[in-house]
Protein backbone atom coordinates (compact mmCIF):
# COMPACT_ATOMS: atom_id res chain seq x y z
CA UNK A 1 0.00 0.00 0.00
CA UNK A 2 1.39 3.39 -0.77
CA UNK A 3 2.03 5.88 1.92
CA UNK A 4 0.59 9.38 1.73
CA UNK A 5 3.52 11.93 2.56
CA UNK A 6 1.68 15.12 4.15
CA UNK A 7 3.70 18.32 5.18
CA UNK A 8 2.29 20.25 7.71
CA UNK A 9 2.85 23.91 8.79
CA UNK A 10 0.95 26.32 10.74
CA UNK A 11 0.94 29.80 10.03
CA UNK A 12 4.01 31.19 11.95
CA UNK A 13 6.03 28.52 9.38
CA UNK A 14 4.18 29.42 6.43
CA UNK A 15 7.52 31.01 4.85
CA UNK A 16 9.11 27.66 4.57
CA UNK A 17 6.59 27.22 1.32
CA UNK A 18 6.01 31.24 -0.21
CA UNK A 19 7.87 32.45 -2.96
CA UNK A 20 9.64 35.75 -1.65
CA UNK A 21 11.99 36.94 -4.41
CA UNK A 22 14.10 39.58 -4.14
CA UNK A 23 16.13 39.65 -6.74
CA UNK A 24 18.82 36.63 -5.17
CA UNK A 25 17.52 32.94 -3.94
CA UNK A 26 17.05 32.65 -0.40
CA UNK A 27 17.42 29.10 1.68
CA UNK A 28 15.72 27.96 4.79
CA UNK A 29 16.29 25.61 7.21
CA UNK A 30 13.88 23.48 9.05
CA UNK A 31 13.83 20.23 11.35
CA UNK A 32 10.25 18.18 11.51
CA UNK A 33 8.48 16.15 13.79
CA UNK A 34 7.25 12.57 12.39
CA UNK A 35 3.97 10.98 12.46
CA UNK A 36 3.70 7.30 10.91
CA UNK A 37 0.80 5.60 10.82
CA UNK A 38 -0.24 3.01 9.06
CA UNK A 39 -0.32 4.14 4.91
CA UNK A 40 0.51 8.01 6.69
CA UNK A 41 3.24 10.01 6.72
CA UNK A 42 3.46 13.69 8.47
CA UNK A 43 6.34 15.69 8.63
CA UNK A 44 5.25 18.63 11.25
CA UNK A 45 7.29 21.38 10.97
CA UNK A 46 8.48 22.77 14.25
CA UNK A 47 11.41 24.77 13.90
CA UNK A 48 12.42 27.68 10.61
CA UNK A 49 15.90 28.69 10.54
CA UNK A 50 16.59 31.62 8.52
CA UNK A 51 20.57 32.16 7.77
CA UNK A 52 22.25 35.59 7.89
CA UNK A 53 24.13 36.80 5.15
CA UNK A 54 27.23 36.56 5.88
CA UNK A 55 26.41 32.16 6.22
CA UNK A 56 25.79 31.96 2.72
CA UNK A 57 29.52 31.29 0.70
CA UNK A 58 27.16 32.50 -2.44
CA UNK A 59 23.88 34.20 -2.99
CA UNK A 60 22.63 35.23 -6.86
CA UNK A 61 19.90 35.53 -8.78
CA UNK A 62 20.34 32.16 -9.64
CA UNK A 63 22.04 29.94 -7.33
CA UNK A 64 22.81 29.94 -3.28
CA UNK A 65 24.88 28.00 -0.97
CA UNK A 66 25.47 28.23 2.26
CA UNK A 67 28.62 26.95 4.94
CA UNK A 68 28.56 23.68 5.70
CA UNK A 69 28.87 24.84 9.63
CA UNK A 70 25.60 26.62 9.48
CA UNK A 71 23.73 23.35 8.17
CA UNK A 72 25.59 20.89 10.19
CA UNK A 73 24.13 23.45 13.57
CA UNK A 74 20.91 23.03 12.02
CA UNK A 75 21.59 18.87 12.02
CA UNK A 76 22.80 18.66 15.46
CA UNK A 77 19.74 20.45 16.88
CA UNK A 78 18.05 17.83 15.16
CA UNK A 79 19.89 15.28 16.75
CA UNK A 80 19.80 16.54 20.54
CA UNK A 81 16.10 17.25 20.46
CA UNK A 82 15.50 13.34 19.34
CA UNK A 83 13.67 14.31 15.94
CA UNK A 84 14.62 12.35 12.86
CA UNK A 85 13.69 14.81 10.14
CA UNK A 86 14.97 17.89 8.41
CA UNK A 87 14.87 19.83 5.26
CA UNK A 88 15.41 22.59 2.81
CA UNK A 89 13.58 25.66 1.18
CA UNK A 90 14.33 27.59 -1.65
CA UNK A 91 13.46 29.88 -4.15
CA UNK A 92 13.47 30.12 -8.28
CA UNK A 93 12.54 33.14 -10.44
CA UNK A 94 9.68 31.62 -12.36
CA UNK A 95 7.80 28.04 -12.27
CA UNK A 96 9.06 25.81 -9.18
CA UNK A 97 10.84 22.76 -10.56
CA UNK A 98 14.30 20.79 -8.82
CA UNK A 99 17.13 21.38 -11.36
CA UNK A 100 19.68 19.55 -12.09
CA UNK A 101 22.00 21.50 -8.91
CA UNK A 102 19.10 21.38 -7.02
CA UNK A 103 19.65 17.08 -7.03
CA UNK A 104 23.62 17.52 -6.04
CA UNK A 105 22.54 19.78 -3.26
CA UNK A 106 20.14 17.04 -2.04
CA UNK A 107 22.63 14.33 -2.56
CA UNK A 108 25.07 16.22 -0.54
CA UNK A 109 22.85 16.27 2.25
CA UNK A 110 21.86 12.66 2.10
CA UNK A 111 25.55 11.62 2.56
CA UNK A 112 25.88 12.97 5.90
CA UNK A 113 22.56 13.17 7.32
CA UNK A 114 23.28 9.44 8.72
CA UNK A 115 25.56 10.80 10.60
CA UNK A 116 23.55 12.70 12.82
CA UNK A 117 21.05 9.68 12.88
CA UNK A 118 18.51 11.48 10.59
CA UNK A 119 16.07 9.53 8.30
CA UNK A 120 14.10 12.10 6.29
CA UNK A 121 14.91 15.13 4.41
CA UNK A 122 12.50 17.17 3.05
CA UNK A 123 13.47 19.27 -0.46
CA UNK A 124 11.13 22.35 -1.06
CA UNK A 125 11.47 24.80 -4.03
CA UNK A 126 9.06 27.71 -4.32
CA UNK A 127 8.24 29.77 -7.63
CA UNK A 128 6.26 32.45 -8.55
CA UNK A 129 4.19 29.48 -10.22
CA UNK A 130 3.80 26.59 -7.69
CA UNK A 131 5.88 24.42 -5.56
CA UNK A 132 7.74 21.47 -5.74
CA UNK A 133 8.46 19.03 -2.67
CA UNK A 134 10.14 15.76 -2.28
CA UNK A 135 11.11 13.44 0.79
CA UNK A 136 13.59 11.26 0.74
CA UNK A 137 13.78 8.76 3.48
CA UNK A 138 16.13 6.04 4.41
CA UNK A 139 15.27 2.24 5.03
CA UNK A 140 17.26 -1.12 4.28
CA UNK A 141 20.36 0.49 3.95
CA UNK A 142 19.57 3.14 1.15
CA UNK A 143 17.19 6.32 0.20
CA UNK A 144 14.45 6.35 -1.58
CA UNK A 145 12.65 9.27 -3.15
CA UNK A 146 8.63 10.21 -3.00
CA UNK A 147 6.81 12.91 -3.49
CA UNK A 148 4.77 15.36 -1.09
CA UNK A 149 1.30 14.58 -1.60
CA UNK A 150 -0.28 17.66 -0.32
CA UNK A 151 0.71 20.38 2.09
CA UNK A 152 -1.60 21.23 5.34
CA UNK A 153 -1.52 25.24 7.16
CA UNK A 154 -3.21 25.32 10.32
CA UNK A 155 -4.09 28.98 10.50
CA UNK A 156 -5.83 30.66 13.38
CA UNK A 157 -8.75 31.40 10.82
CA UNK A 158 -8.95 27.86 8.98
CA UNK A 159 -7.10 24.93 8.07
CA UNK A 160 -5.91 24.93 3.81
CA UNK A 161 -5.00 22.36 1.61
CA UNK A 162 -1.86 22.94 -1.17
CA UNK A 163 -1.20 20.87 -3.44
CA UNK A 164 3.01 20.92 -5.03
CA UNK A 165 2.83 20.54 -8.74
CA UNK A 166 4.33 17.26 -8.39
CA UNK A 167 1.74 15.65 -6.49
CA UNK A 168 -0.24 13.03 -7.86
CA UNK A 169 -3.24 13.65 -5.28
CA UNK A 170 -6.61 14.66 -6.66
CA UNK A 171 -9.22 15.46 -4.06
CA UNK A 172 -12.73 16.43 -5.02
CA UNK A 173 -12.92 19.96 -4.48
CA UNK A 174 -16.80 20.48 -5.06
CA UNK A 175 -19.71 20.77 -2.73
CA UNK A 176 -23.05 18.81 -3.85
CA UNK A 177 -25.50 21.29 -4.04
CA UNK A 178 -28.68 19.47 -3.81
CA UNK A 179 -28.04 18.69 -0.46
CA UNK A 180 -26.36 21.59 0.95
CA UNK A 181 -28.66 24.54 -0.88
CA UNK A 182 -29.67 26.05 2.44
CA UNK A 183 -26.35 25.92 4.09
CA UNK A 184 -24.66 27.97 1.08
CA UNK A 185 -27.04 30.64 1.55
CA UNK A 186 -24.62 31.86 4.21
CA UNK A 187 -22.27 32.98 1.76
CA UNK A 188 -18.57 34.08 2.95
CA UNK A 189 -16.58 31.07 3.10
CA UNK A 190 -18.69 28.32 3.62
CA UNK A 191 -18.58 26.57 0.71
CA UNK A 192 -15.04 26.28 1.26
CA UNK A 193 -15.71 24.64 4.72
CA UNK A 194 -18.47 22.26 3.55
CA UNK A 195 -15.26 20.83 1.11
CA UNK A 196 -13.20 20.68 3.98
CA UNK A 197 -15.82 18.57 6.17
CA UNK A 198 -15.49 16.14 2.84
CA UNK A 199 -11.86 16.07 2.94
CA UNK A 200 -10.71 16.02 6.65
CA UNK A 201 -11.20 13.13 8.95
CA UNK A 202 -12.26 13.97 12.31
CA UNK A 203 -11.49 12.33 15.76
CA UNK A 204 -14.54 12.35 18.18
CA UNK A 205 -12.97 10.74 21.78
CA UNK A 206 -16.30 10.42 24.08
CA UNK A 207 -19.15 9.27 22.47
CA UNK A 208 -21.67 10.58 24.90
CA UNK A 209 -24.30 12.85 25.18
CA UNK A 210 -22.13 15.72 23.95
CA UNK A 211 -19.97 13.37 21.50
CA UNK A 212 -22.87 11.81 19.90
CA UNK A 213 -25.10 14.76 19.46
CA UNK A 214 -21.69 16.73 17.72
CA UNK A 215 -21.35 13.34 15.28
CA UNK A 216 -24.91 13.79 14.51
CA UNK A 217 -24.83 17.60 14.08
CA UNK A 218 -21.75 16.86 11.31
CA UNK A 219 -22.91 14.12 9.28
CA UNK A 220 -25.40 17.08 8.15
CA UNK A 221 -22.37 19.11 6.81
CA UNK A 222 -20.56 16.09 4.98
CA UNK A 223 -18.11 14.88 7.28
CA UNK A 224 -17.38 11.21 5.54
CA UNK A 225 -14.27 10.33 7.56
CA UNK A 226 -14.02 9.73 11.44
CA UNK A 227 -11.98 8.18 14.14
CA UNK A 228 -14.64 7.27 17.04
CA UNK A 229 -13.23 6.59 20.62
CA UNK A 230 -15.26 5.50 23.75
CA UNK A 231 -14.96 2.33 26.12
CA UNK A 232 -18.89 2.93 27.22
CA UNK A 233 -21.61 0.45 26.42
CA UNK A 234 -24.93 2.16 26.15
CA UNK A 235 -27.53 0.94 29.58
CA UNK A 236 -31.15 2.40 29.69
CA UNK A 237 -30.21 5.70 31.22
CA UNK A 238 -28.60 6.84 28.17
CA UNK A 239 -32.51 6.74 26.09
CA UNK A 240 -33.04 10.50 26.92
CA UNK A 241 -29.77 11.56 25.30
CA UNK A 242 -27.91 9.49 22.71
CA UNK A 243 -29.67 9.87 19.31
CA UNK A 244 -30.05 6.49 17.50
CA UNK A 245 -30.65 4.40 20.83
CA UNK A 246 -32.79 1.60 20.30
CA UNK A 247 -34.84 0.76 23.77
CA UNK A 248 -34.39 -3.18 24.33
CA UNK A 249 -32.38 -3.74 21.85
CA UNK A 250 -29.11 -1.29 22.18
CA UNK A 251 -28.51 -1.95 25.90
CA UNK A 252 -25.00 -3.14 26.30
CA UNK A 253 -24.22 -2.41 23.20
CA UNK A 254 -21.13 -0.62 22.90
CA UNK A 255 -21.30 3.47 21.96
CA UNK A 256 -19.09 3.77 18.93
CA UNK A 257 -20.71 0.70 17.38
CA UNK A 258 -23.75 2.62 17.40
CA UNK A 259 -23.22 5.27 16.61
CA UNK A 260 -21.11 3.92 13.57
CA UNK A 261 -24.69 2.33 12.42
CA UNK A 262 -26.57 5.36 12.70
CA UNK A 263 -24.00 7.35 10.58
CA UNK A 264 -23.62 4.63 8.00
CA UNK A 265 -27.42 4.80 8.10
CA UNK A 266 -27.17 8.35 7.01
CA UNK A 267 -24.62 7.36 4.55
CA UNK A 268 -23.44 4.48 3.69
CA UNK A 269 -20.45 5.96 1.91
CA UNK A 270 -18.66 7.03 5.15
CA UNK A 271 -15.53 5.68 6.22
CA UNK A 272 -15.57 5.46 9.92
CA UNK A 273 -13.05 3.30 13.05
CA UNK A 274 -14.40 2.80 15.81
CA UNK A 275 -12.31 1.76 19.24
CA UNK A 276 -14.09 0.77 22.17
CA UNK A 277 -11.69 1.28 24.73
CA UNK A 278 -9.58 4.24 26.76
CA UNK A 279 -7.67 7.29 25.20
CA UNK A 280 -4.51 7.42 25.41
CA UNK A 281 -4.29 3.57 24.76
CA UNK A 282 -1.72 2.41 22.06
CA UNK A 283 -4.70 1.55 19.52
CA UNK A 284 -6.74 5.13 19.99
CA UNK A 285 -3.16 7.22 19.68
CA UNK A 286 -2.59 5.62 16.61
CA UNK A 287 -6.04 5.96 14.88
CA UNK A 288 -6.46 9.78 16.07
CA UNK A 289 -2.80 10.57 14.48
CA UNK A 290 -4.20 9.94 11.28
CA UNK A 291 -7.13 12.46 11.76
CA UNK A 292 -7.06 16.73 10.87
CA UNK A 293 -9.26 17.65 13.97
CA UNK A 294 -10.11 16.24 17.06
CA UNK A 295 -13.08 16.79 19.11
CA UNK A 296 -12.99 15.76 22.83
CA UNK A 297 -16.08 15.39 24.77
CA UNK A 298 -14.89 12.46 27.98
CA UNK A 299 -16.21 12.52 31.33
CA UNK A 300 -12.63 12.88 32.44
CA UNK A 301 -10.83 16.04 32.83
CA UNK A 302 -7.29 14.37 32.97
CA UNK A 303 -8.24 12.94 29.24
CA UNK A 304 -8.73 16.28 28.28
CA UNK A 305 -5.59 17.20 29.43
CA UNK A 306 -3.42 14.36 27.91
CA UNK A 307 -5.99 15.23 24.41
CA UNK A 308 -4.31 19.12 24.85
CA UNK A 309 -0.97 17.48 24.71
CA UNK A 310 -1.63 15.15 22.45
CA UNK A 311 -3.13 17.79 19.97
CA UNK A 312 0.10 19.83 20.32
CA UNK A 313 2.52 17.04 19.81
CA UNK A 314 1.04 16.28 16.52
CA UNK A 315 -0.24 19.90 15.56
CA UNK A 316 -3.58 19.24 15.67
CA UNK A 317 -6.69 21.76 16.14
CA UNK A 318 -9.13 20.33 19.47
CA UNK A 319 -12.39 20.94 20.01
CA UNK A 320 -13.26 19.91 23.65
CA UNK A 321 -16.84 20.53 25.15
CA UNK A 322 -18.58 18.82 28.09
CA UNK A 323 -21.48 19.72 30.71
CA UNK A 324 -22.02 20.71 35.07
CA UNK A 325 -24.60 20.32 37.33
CA UNK A 326 -23.17 22.20 40.10
CA UNK A 327 -24.60 22.41 43.54
CA UNK A 328 -24.84 24.22 46.76
CA UNK A 329 -24.42 22.83 50.48
CA UNK A 330 -27.79 21.79 50.76
CA UNK A 331 -27.41 19.50 47.20
CA UNK A 332 -29.47 22.33 45.83
CA UNK A 333 -28.39 22.85 41.90
CA UNK A 334 -27.24 26.29 41.18
CA UNK A 335 -25.67 26.45 38.49
CA UNK A 336 -25.97 23.75 35.17
CA UNK A 337 -23.90 24.56 32.73
CA UNK A 338 -21.91 23.58 29.39
CA UNK A 339 -18.56 24.81 27.84
CA UNK A 340 -16.85 24.93 24.46
CA UNK A 341 -13.26 25.28 23.86
CA UNK A 342 -10.72 25.65 21.31
CA UNK A 343 -7.19 24.99 20.92
CA UNK A 344 -5.24 26.14 18.34
CA UNK A 345 -2.15 25.07 16.52
CA UNK A 346 1.06 24.64 18.73
CA UNK A 347 2.57 27.91 20.08
CA UNK A 348 -1.15 30.09 19.38
CA UNK A 349 -2.72 28.72 22.95
CA UNK A 350 -4.11 29.00 25.39
CA UNK A 351 -4.20 24.73 26.02
CA UNK A 352 -5.91 23.48 28.82
CA UNK A 353 -2.82 23.98 31.34
CA UNK A 354 -3.31 27.96 30.74
CA UNK A 355 -7.06 27.55 30.95
CA UNK A 356 -6.53 26.29 34.31
CA UNK A 357 -6.82 22.82 34.67
CA UNK A 358 -4.62 23.43 37.56
CA UNK A 359 -6.31 24.32 40.22
CA UNK A 360 -3.22 26.74 41.94
CA UNK A 361 -4.44 29.14 38.58
CA UNK A 362 -4.83 32.62 39.29
CA UNK A 363 -8.47 32.41 37.91
CA UNK A 364 -11.55 33.67 39.29
CA UNK A 365 -13.63 31.02 37.24
CA UNK A 366 -11.65 28.31 38.13
CA UNK A 367 -11.91 29.40 41.79
CA UNK A 368 -15.55 29.46 41.47
CA UNK A 369 -15.58 26.08 39.96
CA UNK A 370 -13.32 24.46 42.82
CA UNK A 371 -15.60 26.06 45.28
CA UNK A 372 -18.65 24.02 43.49
CA UNK A 373 -16.69 21.32 43.26
CA UNK A 374 -15.88 21.12 47.07
CA UNK A 375 -19.43 21.89 47.82
CA UNK A 376 -20.94 19.09 45.61
CA UNK A 377 -18.38 16.46 47.74
CA UNK A 378 -19.35 17.53 50.91
CA UNK A 379 -22.81 17.45 50.42
CA UNK A 380 -22.55 13.66 50.21
CA UNK A 381 -22.03 13.13 46.47
CA UNK A 382 -18.69 11.76 46.57
CA UNK A 383 -17.27 13.26 43.57
CA UNK A 384 -18.25 15.17 40.47
CA UNK A 385 -20.66 12.95 38.39
CA UNK A 386 -21.95 13.00 34.87
CA UNK A 387 -24.59 16.07 34.52
CA UNK A 388 -28.03 15.74 35.08
CA UNK A 389 -29.97 14.04 31.97
CA UNK A 390 -30.92 17.33 30.23
CA UNK A 391 -30.61 16.53 26.17
CA UNK A 392 -31.10 20.38 25.62
CA UNK A 393 -27.84 20.91 28.22
CA UNK A 394 -26.04 18.25 25.78
CA UNK A 395 -27.27 19.83 22.37
CA UNK A 396 -26.63 23.25 23.43
CA UNK A 397 -22.66 22.24 24.18
CA UNK A 398 -22.78 20.26 20.34
CA UNK A 399 -24.13 23.44 19.08
CA UNK A 400 -21.26 25.77 20.09
CA UNK A 401 -18.99 23.12 19.59
CA UNK A 402 -20.01 22.24 16.19
CA UNK A 403 -20.65 26.50 15.48
CA UNK A 404 -17.02 27.01 16.18
CA UNK A 405 -15.55 24.50 13.60
CA UNK A 406 -17.94 25.94 10.80
CA UNK A 407 -16.46 29.35 11.52
CA UNK A 408 -12.97 28.39 12.05
CA UNK A 409 -13.16 26.77 8.66
CA UNK A 410 -15.34 28.99 7.06
CA UNK A 411 -13.71 32.27 8.36
CA UNK A 412 -17.02 33.53 8.80
CA UNK A 413 -18.73 36.10 11.47
CA UNK A 414 -16.38 36.84 14.21
CA UNK A 415 -13.17 34.89 15.14
CA UNK A 416 -14.33 31.97 17.24
CA UNK A 417 -13.78 32.32 20.84
CA UNK A 418 -11.35 29.92 23.02
CA UNK A 419 -13.12 29.83 26.02
CA UNK A 420 -17.50 29.67 25.11
CA UNK A 421 -19.48 28.91 28.80
CA UNK A 422 -23.43 28.49 28.46
CA UNK A 423 -25.88 28.36 31.31
CA UNK A 424 -28.45 26.60 31.35
CA UNK A 425 -30.56 28.47 34.11
CA UNK A 426 -30.24 32.23 33.45
CA UNK A 427 -29.55 30.96 29.83
CA UNK A 428 -26.74 33.08 28.92
CA UNK A 429 -23.73 32.17 26.67
CA UNK A 430 -20.56 34.12 27.74
CA UNK A 431 -17.01 34.49 25.89
CA UNK A 432 -14.59 34.00 28.69
CA UNK A 433 -11.61 33.73 26.38
CA UNK A 434 -10.04 37.47 27.92
CA UNK A 435 -9.57 35.56 31.29
CA UNK A 436 -7.23 32.93 29.95
CA UNK A 437 -4.00 34.12 28.02
CA UNK A 438 -1.23 32.14 26.99
CA UNK A 439 1.47 31.36 29.46
CA UNK A 440 4.68 31.94 27.86
CA UNK A 441 6.20 28.73 30.30
CA UNK A 442 3.73 26.28 29.28
CA UNK A 443 5.10 23.15 28.70
CA UNK A 444 2.50 22.59 25.82
CA UNK A 445 2.04 25.70 23.95
CA UNK A 446 5.04 27.81 25.28
CA UNK A 447 7.54 28.93 23.18
CA UNK A 448 9.74 26.15 24.56
CA UNK A 449 6.82 23.42 24.75
CA UNK A 450 6.84 19.55 23.27
CA UNK A 451 4.69 20.49 20.53
CA UNK A 452 5.26 19.15 17.07
CA UNK A 453 7.55 16.37 18.56
CA UNK A 454 4.87 14.28 17.48
CA UNK A 455 6.00 10.19 17.40
CA UNK A 456 9.66 11.60 19.09
CA UNK A 457 8.21 13.12 21.85
CA UNK A 458 9.94 13.38 25.30
CA UNK A 459 7.99 11.50 28.10
CA UNK A 460 4.79 13.56 29.55
CA UNK A 461 3.11 12.91 32.31
CA UNK A 462 0.49 10.17 32.24
CA UNK A 463 -3.40 10.17 34.13
CA UNK A 464 -1.25 9.13 37.31
CA UNK A 465 1.52 11.77 37.25
CA UNK A 466 -1.44 14.70 36.49
CA UNK A 467 -3.29 13.45 39.46
CA UNK A 468 -0.02 13.37 41.83
CA UNK A 469 0.35 16.89 40.35
CA UNK A 470 -2.66 18.57 41.52
CA UNK A 471 -2.65 20.76 44.65
CA UNK A 472 -6.46 19.22 45.23
CA UNK A 473 -8.99 17.78 42.85
CA UNK A 474 -8.86 19.11 39.72
CA UNK A 475 -11.46 21.45 39.12
CA UNK A 476 -13.95 20.53 36.17
CA UNK A 477 -13.85 22.86 33.80
CA UNK A 478 -15.46 20.50 31.63
CA UNK A 479 -17.08 17.64 33.11
CA UNK A 480 -19.64 14.91 32.05
CA UNK A 481 -20.57 14.62 28.54
CA UNK A 482 -21.19 10.81 28.82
Amino acid sequence: MKTTNKLVLTEQHEQLITWDFDGKEKIELAIFGLSESKGERELIVSEIYSPLDEEYIHRSSGSASLRSDSVFRIYEKALVSGRRAVGTAHTHPGKAYVSNRDQQDAEKHLKVLRDFNIDFYLQIISGDEGIVAVIYRFENGEWHRDDIDYIKIYRRNGISIVLPTNSQFTPNFSVDEGIHERTLQIGGGINYALVMFRLLKLGIVGMGGVGNSVAHILKHLGVENWVLVDPDILELSNANRFFGYHQGEDDGKPKVEVARRELMAFNPEMKIDVYQESFPSEKTKQALKTCDLLIFAPDDDHIRLMGSDFASLYCKPLFTAGAAIYVDEAGKPFRISGAAWFQHAPQLGPCLRCLGIKSNHPSGIVELVDRARRSYIKGGHGQMRTPASIISLHLQCANLLVRNILYYLSNIGESVPLYTLFDEIPLIISDLTSMFPRQEGCTICGSKGFWSYADYAPSLPSKKDLEADLEVDPPVLFSGGS
